[in-house]
């Protein structure tokens, strides 16, 4: 939505071009191609932005430099309020960088109002730090940048949700690894750096578990995706990045587990976190269920937890200890869901009492076995089995008044994979909105 009037110096805004056909329509066909979209615009520019990410609302877009900050007293209330109007689009990001380019003298007290307020507009979860580097007009060191972000975000009691990504000049410092690129960029206290996880059933693009293993990814660890198509595993460890690999493994099979055991424990030299995600449902009733029925949903749901434990447990025991989480469900304490039936609420209710035993048993060895129970979650499970009168009907018990998406429940995998859950064992963390809440 900008252009350079001069490329060495200065930005000028051309005003109400997103509005015009043109524009829209190559905009729109862009779209098509399922990208996402890096604007550069201006504070008076802002009220039209907004209208375009509401006019496009399943497309993804990125407010580059904080918005272009102003610097001087007269306009900086003006960008604020823009900031917060922008904010208000869910599918708008806010990509702090920019700072310590230009002709103004650039501190860490310079550009802390600027960040501490896309902070408040955005939310941690919808903003990034980033800077070219090196660039032509980069008045300041990339250390005193880094450092800067970190002293003004340290305060922030939901930090390690912040993101940093660098864009490196081709010719000018060459290609690095995501691996080298993270170290440059000091991690931001990545929640899981250095760490080997595994992660059963996380080729769906839209489950859990894919959730988990991205999010987990980006806090630093190194993923190992288990699922039984072994292209479909390899394929979703490759959009990770290199570093990530991706086996067959059918969690019902004790031999296929100790095979993928050894396979991981070959790649990455040990394993610190076991994510056991894998699961199949049914909604059948109690009389419907047959003996292949309910050896089908066990296996997977309660037999695969043993089997995949059993195989990576060694392992932890050589090296000191490790976290194993279990998936569960609401259904195993409420007595039956939606999407499940009674042989799926008995395998989560045996997963607990599993963990449970697990967690008395190697908690002497170090390795710490807790369960995630979620509520209601949007994923291909439950894509397109719920009508809206059933959805809005199912909203009304929950007092948070939306139904759960994947990453809810990553968010509570990350935490219980992470030293800040070093001394919790034997638990189980609700994800349902308060679907139930009990004691």
């Amino acid at each position: 939505m900008n252009y350079h009037a001069d490329p060495a110096k200065t930005y000028q805004a051309r005003p109400k071009v997103s509005r015009t056909p043109e524009w829209r329509r190559g905009f729109r066909e862009l779209t098509k191609r399922r990208l996402s979209f890096d604007l550069q615009v201006y504070y008076p520019q802002m009220g039209e932005f907004l209208e375009l990410a509401r006019d496009f609302p399943d497309v993804q877009i990125i407010l580059n430099h904080t918005g272009m900050q102003v610097d001087s007293p007269e306009h900086f209330d003006a960008w604020k309020k823009g900031m917060q109007r922008l904010a208000q689009a869910p599918n708008v990001a806010c990509k702090i960088s920019g700072l310590g380019m230009g002709d103004w003298s650039w501190t860490t007290a310079s550009i802390r109002p600027y960040v501490e307020e896309a902070i408040a507009a955005f939310g941690v979860d919808r903003c990034m730090f980033a800077t070219n580097f090196p660039v032509d007009k980069l008045f300041s060191s990339f250390d005193t940048i880094m450092n800067a972000f970190k002293e003004i975000t340290r305060y922030y009691p939901h930090r390690s949700g912040l993101r940093c990504s660098m864009t490196m000049r081709p010719g000018i410092i060459g290609s690095r690894s995501s691996a080298e690129t993270s170290e440059i960029a000091g991690d931001f206290d990545m929640l899981l750096k250095g760490k080997a996880v595994v992660i059963s059933g996380a080729a769906s693009p839209r489950g859990i578990g894919r959730s988990t293993a991205m999010l987990m990814a980006e806090q630093g660890a190194r993923i190992a995706i288990l699922d039984l198509d072994e292209e479909q595993a390899r394929d979703a460890a490759a959009s990770l990045g290199a570093e990530h690999i991706g086996l067959a493994c059918n969690v019902a099979d004790l031999d296929a587990c100790k095979k993928a055991a050894g396979e991981v424990t070959e790649a990455f030299g040990k394993v610190d976190v076991l994510c056991n995600i894998a699961g199949i449902t049914q909604p059948v009733k109690t009389l419907d269920i047959g003996p292949a029925d309910w050896d089908r949903i066990l296996d997977v749901n309660l037999r695969g937890v043993l089997y995949l434990s059993q195989a990576f447990i060694p392992n932890m025991r050589e090296n000191g200890g490790g976290s194993i989480i279990c998936m569960s469900s609401v259904s195993a304490q409420r007595g039956g869901g939606i999407f499940g039936g009674p042989h799926y609420s008995a395998a989560k209710a045996g997963v607990l009492g599993l963990a449970k035993a697990m967690a008395r048993e190697f908690g002497p060895e170090g390795i710490r076995i807790n369960c995630v129970a979620p509520g209601l979650i949007q994923t291909d499970i439950t894509g397109g089995k719920l009508t809206d009168a059933m959805r809005a009907d199912i909203i009304k018990g929950i007092p948070l008044s939306r139904l759960g998406d994947a990453r809810d429940v990553a968010g509570a995998y990350l935490f219980l994979a992470s030293d800040l859950a070093s001394y919790i064992t034997g638990a189980v963390i609700d994800v349902n909105g308060g679907m139930l809440i009990h004691g």
